[in-house]
Order: structure tokens, then sequence, then C-alpha cells
């Protein structure tokens, strides 16, 4: 009976990056590590590497052993912080959207042009998902190719579509993003 290994994938081919007798220098407060070592030609060096990464994120040599502390150090303080604002981040996606039934969104692309399409809110289907419509929208030329408009609630011109909410704003599509509509005739220019 042969015994597997409980060791994660990405620490055995993190393993071939480690120099050998490499000292492993861990971070208490995040999930670095750095593995200190000296080169062929006897400079300090450090290799650190963060979450599950197999490749080192940062790899220097140093003129000597107080520069490479200093830079661990600032690479443990760096990680820290992209760690906590993941945290807050992800605790922001959970909280669910404010979004009701009839609210309305404005989504503003450029493309030849600066162009509003407005949408409306018509189901919400859960803690982070709506379904919302295209609007037809009234367009009031003020010359110069500039136009102000508006949209017309309950006047869809667009099928159904279900999209999840992400931080107060809805993904369209690949290039169109909406966001509550502040209730002001929005500009925009034609080519």
């Amino acid at each position: 009976m042969t015994m597997k290994n409980t060791q994660p994938k990405y620490l055995e081919n993190r393993a071939k990056y480690i120099p050998e007798g490499a000292l492993a220098v861990r971070d208490k407060l995040s999930d670095a590590i750095a593995y200190i070592f000296t080169d062929r030609r006897n400079r300090p060096c450090a290799r650190v590497f963060t979450g599950r990464r197999e490749k080192p994120r940062y790899s220097n040599y140093f003129g000597n052993e107080v520069a490479r502390e200093a830079s661990i150090t600032r690479r443990f303080t760096k990680r820290r912080n992209e760690q906590r604002q993941s945290l807050t981040i992800k605790a922001e996606q959970r909280k669910p959207h404010s979004f009701a039934v009839g609210d309305i969104l404005d989504a503003v692309f450029a493309a030849r042009g600066y162009y509003i399409e407005f949408y409306e809110v018509t189901k919400v289907n859960g803690k982070q998902t709506i379904t919302l419509r295209q609007l037809d929208s009234v367009k009031t030329y003020k010359g110069d190719n500039k136009f102000s408009m508006i949209p017309k609630p309950g006047q869809f011109t667009g099928a159904p579509i279900t999209r999840r909410v992400n931080r107060g704003s809805v993904a369209v599509n690949d290039n169109l993003t909406a966001t509550k509509w502040s209730g002001k005739p929005r500009t925009g220019s034609d080519y």
C-alpha cells in the first residue's frame, strides 16, 4: 500500500523555485512566506510567495541583509493590505442590493458618440440578481449633435434580461454597466 502525498499540488510545484538550504520566514498576519538564502556570489537573496502561487511573486538579491529584511517587511505589509482589501470587497459583494421593482437604471457608452440607454427593474430575483428590460426614451436635441434623454417608464423596447448586481451596478453586457438613474436628464452626443 502506497501513502498518498497530502501536500497541496501548488506546494509540490513551488518546491522547484526554492533553493536548497533556504530558510522559510512566514508572515504571521498574512499568507505570505519568504525564503531567504545566499546566491553563488554570496549575496543575500529572497523569494516571496503568496497564496497558492507556484512561482515566486517577488525574487531579488540585495547589497546587504538589512536591505533584504526591509524588502521582505514591505512585501509582507503589501500582502496584508491586499488581503484586507479583498475581504472588504467580498463583504460588500455579499450585501443584498438596494434595487427594487420599478427602479430605473442608466448606462452610458462611447462609440462614435456618447450614447445613453435606460433600463427598468422588472423583478428582484434574490439578494444578488435582478431582471431588467430596456426602456424607450425621449431624446431632445440641443444643437451641435448634443442631446438630452429621459426614459419612458413602463415602455419597454427589449426582452427581459437577468443580471447579477455587483456593488451597486449591473453589467448589461461586456461593454455596458448600468447604475441607478439620478432622475435628471442625461446628455449625450451623436456624430
